[in-house]
């Protein structure tokens, strides 16, 4: 029994030393890490695909989105006490290849969940597969409404092409008072004409408003737009909303002012940067405006890894976004093995802070944020108006 007293007194003697001299060194760390302080499972994956076109014709473009889900990545790394894991899986800009690498995600019961693809037509190819094996998948600057009005399992974090005309009849009777304004559109540009369509819709649901009348036009070289314009005048419009092309809408604009017509004109993101003097655009990303807590967290984040005065794009804030709204449906269902409920809690975000605002998702998948006013005078671009459509405020 002594015998065995001195052998316990000696180990303990040999530990405590030990302990001493490891607690100088980088050893003390790598001890205390994996034998007393050993992080709740750290060797437990959570496996998220990214699924997009590495090459092929829309590499390029993919790239910005995928800078944005490794800059999250980098920032938030864990969930559920977990190691998130990006997996990639090259579709090749090849709806057909996309079809088949959807089988394969799909049928790895590792991967909880799918970020991508860029390109419509990649998404589409992938999506009934998706839904066929209830995986949750979050597309990321896809803006085709049949995405998710078809399809059960994925979501978006991007605005569907619509959205915007949402916003700018909600600011032209809501911020501005108007009550009668009306709509062209391009002839032959079907975005355009479902902007249009959208902002008549959107404009006559609010009280007092009347329904906005919606005019085609064409472009046709000396062609004149007197009739139009004094037709729409007589009507008692006091705004145009018009999604087009910016060199069209400034001639445009330039042509009815120089005729003496005074029309508030509301054009699309597309506008952005366009010079069409005192005139309002509608855009849901800002890269110099604060939108929420985590915009400014983000910005460093692009900044510290290219460079102190590069601006990230649209698709980079997006590509950060779908990673949030990723970790935070698996956070909410508590367990990322669950893919149903993953699904379930993707479709409940609310107020999440993103890169590009606070993001809401609806019953559809599709997100609801802030849309941005802005407007043009001289060489100054700036934001005079947040929207939020459908709110009335």
């Amino acid at each position: 029994m002594k015998k065995t007293l001195l052998r316990t007194i000696s180990c303990l003697l040999t530990l405590t030393l030990l302990l001493c001299g490891l607690s100088s060194c980088t050893a003390w760390d790598n001890f205390y890490n994996a034998f007393i302080h050993k992080k709740p499972q750290e060797d437990k994956l959570i496996r998220i695909a990214v699924f997009e076109p590495l090459t092929g014709e829309y590499a390029s473009a993919a790239a910005d989105e995928i800078a944005g889900i490794e800059l999250a990545q980098k920032l938030f790394p864990t969930v559920l006490d977990s190691t998130v894991e990006l997996v990639y899986f090259d579709n090749k800009s090849n709806p057909d290849t996309a079809k088949q690498l959807a089988e394969e995600i799909a049928g790895d019961e590792t991967i909880k969940l799918v970020l991508g693809s860029y390109g419509n037509t990649m998404t589409v190819a992938a999506g009934d597969i998706f839904e066929e094996a209830g995986l949750p998948a979050i597309a990321i600057t896809c803006t085709n409404p049949l995405i998710t009005n078809t399809n059960t399992n994925y979501a978006r974090v991007s605005p569907v092409d619509s959205f915007e005309a949402l916003g700018a009849a909600e600011f032209l009777a809501v911020n501005l008072g108007i009550t009668n304004a009306c709509a062209l559109y391009q002839a032959g540009n079907d975005l355009s004409r479902t902007r249009a369509e959208a902002f008549v819709s959107a404009f006559s649901k609010y009280k007092g408003n009347e329904t906005p009348s919606l005019y085609a036009i064409s472009f046709a070289e000396g062609e004149s737009y007197d009739a139009l314009f004094e037709e729409i005048e007589a009507a008692g419009a006091k705004a145009i909303y018009f999604p087009s092309d910016p060199e069209l809408a400034k001639g445009l604009i330039a042509e009815t002012q120089s005729l003496g017509f005074s029309f508030e004109w509301v054009g699309s993101s597309l506008w952005a940067r366009s010079g069409i003097q005192n005139s309002y655009y509608t855009i849901d990303y800002d890269p110099y405006e604060t939108l929420s807590s985590m915009t400014q967290t983000f910005l460093r984040s692009y900044r510290e890894k290219y460079g102190r005065d590069e601006t990230p794009s649209y698709e980079t804030a997006l590509g950060f976004d779908a990673y949030l709204l990723a970790l935070a449906a698996i956070r909410e269902a508590e367990s990322a093995d669950d893919r149903a409920a993953v699904l379930s809690s993707l479709y409940a975000i609310n107020g999440l802070s993103g890169a590009t605002g606070t993001i809401t998702m609806s019953p559809s998948g599709d997100p609801i944020k802030s849309i941005l006013i802005e407007s043009i005078t001289g060489s100054v671009e700036a934001p005079i108006a947040s929207v939020l459509p459908g709110s009335g405020k």
